[in-house]
Order: C-alpha cells, then structure tokens, then sequence
C-alpha cells in the first residue's frame, strides 16, 4: 500500500513492465491479474514516453492544458501546471506567461 508521502520508484530492464504497470494504475490497461484500488481523491494519469509525439511543439505547456480545459479560468490552468511539476523546466516563467520558451 502506497501512502500520503510515501515515494516510489519503478526500475527494471527494458521490457520488465514498467510502462504496462504505470498505464494499469492511470486506468488505461486492465490488469491481467488481481485489482486496482484507488483511494479517495486520487486521480491518476499516464505520459507517455511517446506522447511528444502528439504534443504540437509550437504551443507552450499552458496553451496545451488550455486547449485540454478551456472552461477553465487563467489561475486554475496555472495552478494546475504548476502543481503537476509541467513548470520545472528553464521556461516555466514563459509558460506561466503563455509564450513559448526560447
């Protein structure tokens, strides 16, 4: 059981399952054995390590998480990018401000 606080990691060799465990948790892969439970207020998700591959390089972060909510206000979609560690990059002043980083 994983807990508030608690830090994981998942390391294997190429092919062990780490991709096929982490889209299993985030809900996107049936497990072939047993179950998954997820607690109370936890929301899962999954990046793909070939998701740059459907990400439109000419938009910032923001404007990504924008096109993906845009019913959102401007303070959600900055507080959400920045609680989801998407700002920790030398750009993330830019990103906040919605122009791309150079």
């Amino acid at each position: 059981m994983v807990r508030r606080g608690d830090k994981i990691a998942g390391v294997g060799v190429n092919g062990a399952g780490k991709s096929t465990f982490l889209k299993t948790l985030s809900g996107l892969t049936d497990p072939t054995d047993g179950t998954v439970n997820m607690g109370a207020n936890i929301f899962s998700g999954y990046f793909s390590q070939h998701s740059m591959e459907v990400l439109n390089p000419q938009k910032t972060v923001f404007e990504t998480v924008q096109d993906a909510l845009p019913q959102q206000t401007i303070g959600v979609l900055r507080n959400l990018c920045a609680f989801k560690g998407m700002m920790l990059t030398s750009g993330w002043i830019n990103c906040l401000a919605g122009r791309n980083p150079d």
